[in-house]
């Protein structure tokens, strides 16, 4: 009866028992016959694997991309994979670093492949298909062509931390402090730490008034006598910022045992006309008040500032004093003072920066400063013997109209090298700054009673201040920057005091020998620096050295004395320096006097 086969059986599988006589040879031929039959099975098993496989794996796109001038590879080349039929992108990569890209595991299709890059002519190639007769493809080398590309603008905005360290300095960016809108340089100091200013607008760094206040790297004759007024007068919107250098570099001149401020200003480069004007006022008739104005068309920049300051300085002083003399007995004094003072100050600037070509400029500035006011003051007083009786009692009363006077010029022309901040620039300063203090003192004696009795002083200063300075700088690479250059001061001091007294008998006033005299001061002197820097990482190594020779001049007129000092002196740098997540170390040699000053300098 015959069976019918299920649906699905492998007959292959099944065992099928036949009576079969057997001799030797089929004996053989039976055993043999099923392996032969189990091996075909395997093997058919495997090609339909491999078949399966086959068939459910995707295609592959390969290539390289170069530059079609250059015949060089080019990396970060955008390469997409779009349909022929609408250009939807399918996958895409970006090639590596030697131009090379592949794309796998691509369905069958027909497409076509793009590449672009920034600076380049964008490219595609013919249209293609993938299949099982055409998986894997090779497009071989691929060439760009170079193209010139315009940009939209691009605004970058980014903001500055408040304070920073560099190898040689701390820097105080002011545009985060509030001060820097309405406030004054003097009030922006107040801010930055070592440093401190007094009521009457004094300036100390790390405890000591012998600071060196520069702005943008030059000393001023303003800065060097009447710094007080001139920081209350300067608007604090026009400052960048603010660099306290406690151990100044060779290429700054070894003036200020404390260590050198450096006021850098801000470089109008907004084009068109702008300016700005900002007025402040206080209490007991205290105002100031400035304007900014500039113009810059392109080809060059004008600009003109006016700041004016009235203050109220009226001061109360005591002074009590405990004498022991030799016999252990001792004798008071005190004294009480009364002071008035309302001064009134102006500052004017004028300047000009033209632009020769796209390397070379140059510019003229000009300044100008007068500070007038009138003194008087009111000391009274009373010495008393150990028994607390009064023995003398007197008042001294001073009348004293002052003003102070500061005019100066500059003028410089700098060529900028391709590498940015690679310049060399030549610059000229001459300035003058004369002063006049007029007193008329009225003593009047108390006790024991005696008739009043007048002298008068005459306090002349004239400052006249040449300096001419040649500055190169070169940034070898993005770590190391090269510094050299030459300084020369030319200076010439005047300093007259005279005094008088006044004589009942004659009726007029007498000159006071004693107390009268006049000095001279002549100084050339002559600098050489050179300055290397190099960071290492984190770690920082700046190295200097600054030469020195000067010839000086110094003559008491009064004495018919001259004195007369030449030298020629080293000054080496060194300045180590490590940055760390948030603190910096520094190492640097300390800022003596004695291996810093110059030889006039030197207490």
């Amino acid at each position: 009866m015959a069976r019918r086969r299920r649906s699905g059986e492998n007959l292959v599988s099944r065992s099928v028992s036949m009576p079969v006589p057997l001799t030797g040879r089929s004996r053989s031929m039976g055993l043999v016959f099923p392996a032969l039959l189990h091996a075909a099975v395997f093997l058919t098993f495997l090609q339909s694997d491999a078949l399966l496989a086959q068939a459910h794996s995707g295609g592959t796109i390969k290539g390289t991309v170069e530059d079609d001038a250059a015949n060089r590879p080019l990396p970060f080349v955008n390469v997409v994979l779009r349909k022929m039929a609408n250009s939807l992108i399918v996958t895409g990569k970006v090639t590596d670093e030697q131009g090379n890209f592949e794309l796998q595991e691509l369905p069958a299709g027909e497409y076509f492949v793009s590449f672009g890059l920034i600076g380049y002519k964008d490219k595609s190639t013919p249209f293609f298909k993938i299949d099982s007769l055409h998986r894997h493809l090779n497009l071989g080398t691929v060439g760009l062509e170079p193209a010139a590309v315009n940009l939209d603008e691009i605004l970058v905005t980014a903001e500055k931390s408040m304070f920073n360290n560099s190898i040689d300095r701390k820097v105080y960016n002011v545009e985060q402090d509030l001060m820097s809108k309405a406030g004054s340089a003097s009030e922006l100091l107040q801010h930055v730490p070592s440093v401190q200013v007094d009521i009457d607008g004094n300036v100390s760094l790390r405890g000591s008034s012998n600071v060196l206040i520069m702005v943008n790297g030059k000393s001023s004759a303003l800065m060097d006598k009447s710094s007080a007024e001139v920081l209350q007068q300067l608007p604090a919107s026009s400052i960048e910022k603010i660099e306290v250098i406690t151990n100044p570099s060779a290429k700054f001149k070894p003036d200020g045992t404390a260590g050198i401020i450096n006021i850098v200003m801000k470089k109008n480069t907004s084009q068109g006309v702008n300016g700005n004007l900002t007025g402040n006022a206080g209490n007991a008739g205290r105002y100031n008040g400035n304007i900014r104005l500039n113009y810059n068309p392109g080809k060059y920049n004008l600009s003109a500032s006016y700041s004016l300051r009235k203050d109220n300085r009226n001061r109360t002083n005591s002074d009590n004093r405990t004498q022991i003399g030799s016999a252990s007995s001792a004798s008071y004094y005190g004294g009480n003072l009364l002071s008035y003072a309302s001064p009134l100050s102006n500052i004017a600037a004028l300047g000009l920066d033209y632009h020769l070509d796209a390397v070379n400029q140059f510019g003229l500035s000009g300044n100008f400063f007068i500070n007038t006011f009138t003194r008087t003051d009111n000391l009274n007083v009373i010495l008393q013997d150990a028994s607390r009786a009064t023995t003398e009692e007197y008042s001294r009363n001073r009348y004293d109209p002052e003003y102070e006077k500061e005019y100066g010029f500059t003028a410089y022309l700098e060529h900028d090298f391709p590498r940015e901040d690679h310049r060399l620039r030549l610059e000229f300063t001459a300035s003058r700054s004369p002063e006049q203090e007029d007193n008329h003192f009225t003593n009047s004696y108390l006790l024991p009673v005696s008739s009043t009795s007048y002298d008068n002083t005459l306090i002349k200063q004239d400052n006249r201040r040449n300096q001419l300075s040649l500055d190169y700088s070169n940034p070898l690479s993005d770590k190391s920057t090269l510094e050299a250059g030459y300084s020369g001061e030319f200076n010439n001091d005047d300093l007259d005091f005279y005094a008088e007294s006044f004589n009942a008998s004659e009726g007029q006033f007498a000159k006071d020998s004693t107390k009268t005299n006049r000095f001279l001061y002549d100084g050339r002197i002559h600098a050489v620096y050179a300055t290397y820097k190099q960071s290492f990482g984190a770690f920082g190594l700046q190295g200097g050295l600054r030469t020195e020779g000067a010839s000086i001049k110094s003559e008491l007129v009064t004495r018919d004395s001259t004195v007369s000092n030449s030298y020629f002196n080293f000054y080496p740098t060194l300045h180590l320096y490590q940055q760390r997540r948030r603190t910096a170390i520094e190492l640097q040699p300390p800022y003596e006097p004695a291996s810093r000053g110059r030889p006039e300098s030197i207490p």
